[in-house]
């Protein structure tokens, strides 16, 4: 299933309303950690993909077997595998969590960067 998001401030709610009505349909998997995690993703988007009001996120949701898998694509060209420090004192400004809670709690997640950039993760 494919759902298309406006980009901009609204689209994280957007985005966690969209997977509650899936998990409630298609009886998901952990959906506390899925809802997080779309969250984080879609946040990214925003942020750092340029993902404004009038800019389109796709979000992808497929079941293989008894797990689910979900990309988060958007327009976003650039892609960095830097991350934060786990340091809690860090100098780092505040947020840049995301990836690390996608890569602590997913039991795969990957990259697909190109004319679009999608993060990927799968929860069993």
């Amino acid at each position: 299933m494919t759902i298309e998001l406006c980009g901009g401030p609204a689209a994280v709610g957007a985005a966690r309303h969209a997977i509650d009505e899936l998990a409630d349909q298609e009886n998901l998997p952990r959906v506390d950690d899925l809802r997080l995690l779309v969250s984080e993703l879609v946040t990214n988007s925003v942020l750092h993909g340029g993902a404004g009001p009038d800019d389109r996120v796709q979000l992808h949701v497929e079941r293989p077997d008894h797990s689910v898998r979900v990309e988060v694509c958007d327009n976003g060209q650039s892609w960095s595998e830097t991350m934060r420090s786990t340091s809690l004192d860090s100098d780092q400004p505040a947020g840049g969590w995301g990836l690390m809670l996608v890569r602590a709690i997913a039991d795969r997640w990957g990259v697909c960067a190109g004319e679009r950039t999608c993060v990927w993760f799968e929860l069993n």
